[in-house]
C-alpha cells in the first residue's frame, strides 16, 4: 500500500470507529434520535460534505473527471445500496452493544473478498480462504455470546436482532465497493458516491416523514456527535475511502477496516462503559485474525 494510502487510511480508521459509539449515543437516552432521523441527519451533512468537495474537485483538472458521468441505472442501483447501509446500521446499534455492532459492520471485509472472486475475478490464495473460515467463525460466535443461550429466545432476541442488522450493513457495504470498483475504469466514483449519497438523503427523508417527525437536535454534543458523523465519517471517510479503493485491490483495502473494530471495542469500553465476555473477546480475535488473513496478497502465501 502506498504511503499517502497508509496515511488516509489511519484518518478513516479513526472516523469509523467513532461510528457506532457515537450513534449509540445519539441513539439513547431521553434526547435520543430514532435510528431512521440519525441515518437522516449523518447523510444529510455527508451529502453536504461530498457535494462541496466535488465541487472543489471539478475547478482543478483531474484524470479522475474526464470519465463519462454517471449512467441514470448506476445512479439508482448504488442510491438503493446505500440508501439501505446507514437504517440497516444504526437500528443494529439501537438493539445491541457498540462492540458486537461494530464488530460485525466491519466483518464486510469477508464479503469483500468474496465478491472481489466472484465479480472482480481477483484471485485468493488458500491462506485468504482460512482467514474467511476464522472469521465467520468469529462472527458465529458473537452471535451465540449475544444470545447468552439459556435465554436466546427471550431476553437477548433484541441482541441477536441488532447483531444481524449491523451483520447485514457490513454486507450492503461490500456491494456498494465492489459496485464502485466495477465502475472505475468508465465512471468517476467520486460524482457516483455524491449523487447516491444524495439521492439517498432523500429517499431517508421520505420515509422519516411517513413514520415518525422530524425532531431537529440543538444541544451541542449532539450536533457534534452529528458533525462527526456526517461530515467526518461520511464525507472525509467515504472520499479517503475511494482514493484508496481506486489505487488498491478490493481485497487489499478491506485492510483498513482491521483496526477500525479494535479502536472502536476500546473506546466503546472507555466513553459506553460496555463489558466484554471471554466469549466476545475469543471471538473479536478470531474476526480480526481472519480479516488480516483474508486481506493478504497471494505473494504472502
Amino acid at each position: 500500500m502506498k504511503a499517502k494510502n497508509i496515511i488516509f487510511s489511519t484518518i478513516i480508521v479513526f472516523l469509523w470507529a467513532s461510528i457506532t459509539v457515537a450513534g449509540k449515543h445519539l441513539l439513547v437516552g431521553t434526547n435520543s434520535l430514532q435510528p431512521i432521523q440519525l441515518a437522516f441527519y449523518r447523510y444529510l451533512l455527508g451529502s453536504i460534505g461530498l457535494m462541496i468537495i466535488l465541487a472543489v474537485k471539478k475547478r482543478i483538472t483531474f484524470p479522475s473527471l474526464r470519465k463519462t458521468r454517471p449512467k441514470k441505472h448506476q445512479l439508482i442501483i448504488t442510491t438503493l445500496i446505500i440508501a439501505s447501509f446507514p437504517v440497516l446500521l444504526f437500528y443494529g446499534v439501537q438493539k445491541t452493544t457498540a462492540i458486537a455492532s461494530g464488530i460485525l459492520l466491519n466483518a464486510n471485509t469477508i464479503f469483500i473478498a468474496i465478491l472481489s472472486i466472484i465479480i472482480l475475478k481477483e484471485k485468493i490464495s488458500t491462506i485468504q480462504v482460512t482467514g474467511i473460515i476464522i472469521a465467520f467463525t468469529g462472527v458465529i460466535m458473537i452471535l451465540i455470546n449475544e444470545g447468552d443461550i439459556t435465554s436466546l429466545l427471550i431476553t437477548s432476541r433484541q441482541a441477536i436482532i441488532g447483531d444481524l442488522l449491523a451483520l447485514a450493513s457490513g454486507m450492503v457495504w461490500a456491494i456498494f465497493t465492489i459496485t464502485l470498483k466495477a465502475w472505475f475504469q468508465k465512471t468517476d466514483p467520486l460524482e457516483i458516491m455524491t449523487y447516491s449519497i444524495t439521492s439517498a438523503t432523500i429517499i431517508i427523508l421520505l420515509i422519516t416523514v411517513t413514520t415518525s417527525t422530524i425532531r431537529i437536535p440543538l444541544t451541542k454534543g449532539t450536533i457534534t456527535l452529528l458533525a462527526l458523523l456526517g461530515i467526518g465519517a461520511t464525507s472525509i471517510a467515504f472520499y479517503l475511502y475511494l482514493i484508496i479503493l481506486q489505487e488498491e485491490t478490493a481485497t487489499i483495502t478491506g485492510t483498513i477496516q482491521l483496526a477500525v473494530p479494535v479502536l472502536g471495542t476500546i473506546l466503546s469500553v472507555i466513553f459506553l462503559k460496555e463489558m466484554l465476555s471471554i466469549l466476545s473477546i475469543t471471538g473479536i480475535i478470531l474476526v480480526l485474525y481472519g480479516l488480516y488473513l483474508s486481506t493478504k496478497t497471494n505473494s504472502n502465501k
